[in-house]
């Protein structure tokens, strides 16, 4: 069960960025609460409030990968963590 402080930010969170995945919001909220929140805690607290699982084609899936592994590659030549 999330606490109201992490619950409130996991709401705000998916007000800005509607489209991000159980990873980055674990990872987000970790950034702004220091808490260390499971992926299945946080789809139980969005599947209680109303919120639904977010498909994605396989197309889609590997484009993301790809965009991904190109950022943390770029990040990491820059110095930026």
């Amino acid at each position: 069960m999330l606490s109201c402080c992490v619950g409130e930010c996991l709401q705000g969170l998916l007000r800005f960025h509607p489209n991000f995945f159980l990873n980055e919001l674990k990872m987000q909220l970790g950034e702004w609460t220091g808490t260390n929140v499971s992926e299945p805690t946080i789809w139980r607290a969005l599947r209680q409030s109303g919120f639904t699982l977010k498909k994605v084609s396989a197309t889609c899936f590997w484009g993301l990968l790809i965009t991904h592994i190109h950022l943390i590659a770029y990040l990491g030549s820059t110095g930026v963590e």
